[in-house]
């Protein structure tokens, strides 16, 4: 097993970080606009905002990659930092790369003051999902956070099966009581009351 480390992206990245960013795409199926890869990319060596970037990197070659942004959020003092990408090359995948970069994650966030550091994923993505439990909590979202000592923790309740939003807001109808429309919102979302 190779050495690795774990570093913030420089612009000299540019190729090993497009070769990762499009294996994270091709997981996920997912197709993004060039524009968009483009927008990223510059965001992150610009040093000017965010996503902030950090890369795994075995023998000078990028073999791992995690994008994560720092949010207000309005249940906790601090802010949330949420990973929004994190990616391992297939070859260097079980050598401890996720679980580094999620830990260097961590430790950022800790400095920034973060509640808590969340992350979403796909249900069907259980080789990472090993790992994430591991780690962190799952939440009824499927929303892995690590909560810091003595920091407000935030209790989520699961709503029950079934539950969904109408797909368009009803119009008012301003003739019905604040009562009746309240009741109608409930009847929409949870069926009959």
């Amino acid at each position: 097993m190779a050495a690795w480390k774990i570093r913030p992206l420089s612009p000299k990245d540019e190729p090993g970080w497009r070769a990762l960013w499009q294996g994270y795409n091709a997981f996920y199926e997912r197709a993004v606009e060039e524009r968009v890869t483009a927008r990223l990319w510059d965001r992150i060596v610009s040093e000017t905002g965010e996503p902030f970037a950090l890369v795994a990197e075995i023998d000078g070659d990028l073999v791992g990659m995690a994008h994560y942004f720092f949010l207000p959020s309005t249940s906790d003092w601090g802010p949330r930092c949420y990973m929004q990408d994190l990616f391992a090359a297939p070859q260097a995948r079980g050598q401890g790369i996720g679980r580094a970069l999620i830990e260097t994650i961590q430790s950022d966030a800790d400095r920034a003051g973060a509640a808590q550091v969340y992350w979403l994923t796909d249900k069907s993505n259980t080789t990472a999902r090993k790992l994430y439990d591991r780690v962190a909590k799952e939440t009824p979202f499927i929303k892995y956070r690590m909560q810091f000592a003595g920091r407000h923790k935030v209790c989520w309740r699961r709503a029950g099966a079934g539950i969904s939003a109408p797909a368009q807001p009803a119009p008012m109808d301003k003739s019905k009581s604040d009562a009746t429309l309240l009741s109608s919102a409930r009847e929409d979302r949870h069926g009959a009351v």
